[in-house]
């Protein structure tokens, strides 16, 4: 008997307002995912994560329509560097999100400030308490990695595992 693996990674793209706000954005998603066959495997656009800022969703009436039917295309939605803006919590219930992505500025010192632990430790309640996964961005040694492991982050990115790659070396990484 032969077993094949295959390994899927969830690829996250960032947004920028400009374009989330072209009238055409769903469309162009949809162009994307359905021309690289994405859209045909439902199991394979879940692995598409589209990354928003808080200045996105906190316009929750222009915003939310368009991630509601970005949604229905089957990507995930991330909310990216959160903590970090000038916004309302009301938004949150109202977004249709996967995933909150904690900031790297709260990861940095996490093991030796009490404050970023305690707002670290809250994000993350917060966010299981809407069934919402957690990213921690910008994570560099061991030590962050088990304070995260406690407070139960379940994703972590960084320097720690890899420095940006570009698709070359991502796909050497990958053979690895």
């Amino acid at each position: 008997m032969v077993r094949i693996l295959v390994w899927l990674i969830s690829m996250a793209v960032n947004i920028s307002t400009r374009q989330f706000m072209q009238r055409n954005f769903v469309k162009i998603i949809h162009h994307a995912v359905s021309s690289t066959g994405i859209l045909a495997n439902h199991l394979l656009a879940n692995h598409l994560i589209l990354e928003i800022t808080e200045s996105i969703a906190m316009n929750v009436e222009s915003s939310l329509p368009v991630l509601k039917e970005l949604k229905a295309l089957g990507v995930k939605i991330s909310l990216d560097d959160f903590g970090t803006g000038y916004s309302s919590l009301a938004y949150l219930k109202h977004m249709p999100l996967d995933e909150l992505k904690i900031d790297r500025s709260f990861i940095q010192d996490l093991q030796y400030d009490k404050s970023d632990r305690n707002l670290v430790e809250i994000i993350i309640t917060l966010a299981h308490s809407m069934n919402f996964l957690v990213v921690a961005e910008g994570v560099e040694d061991e030590m962050q990695i088990n304070r995260l492991k406690e407070l139960h982050c379940e994703i972590v990115q960084g320097y720690y595992y890899s420095r940006p790659l570009d698709i070359h070396s991502l796909k050497a990484h990958m053979r690895q």
